[in-house]
């Protein structure tokens, strides 16, 4: 399911959201190439829905690169939110 359904408006800058490709990235490292995302069309801000995050996070896990137990850092840059783990 995917956040344009519910999500009209970014948020972030009341641009209009719709249907893109894009990778889920942790950190620098690709996790997901092409994943069906919600994107603004004015600011690039990127909305992913609850599952499309689990699937990313236990890839991530698998891969050794994402440890939940350690806890996350958010840093906001200027077209998103990163988390990092720590």
């Amino acid at each position: 399911m995917m956040v344009e359904k519910y999500l009209k408006k970014c948020p972030i800058c009341g641009g209009a959201v719709k249907r893109a490709r894009a990778p889920y990235l942790t950190g620098r490292v690709v996790i997901e190439p092409q994943l069906e995302v919600d994107k603004c069309a004015r600011c690039g801000e990127e909305f992913y829905g609850a599952e499309q995050v689990a699937r990313a996070q236990e890839k991530a896990i698998k891969l050794g690169i994402w440890k939940p137990w350690q806890g996350i850092s958010i840093t906001k840059g200027r077209k998103s939110t990163t988390t990092r783990g720590r």
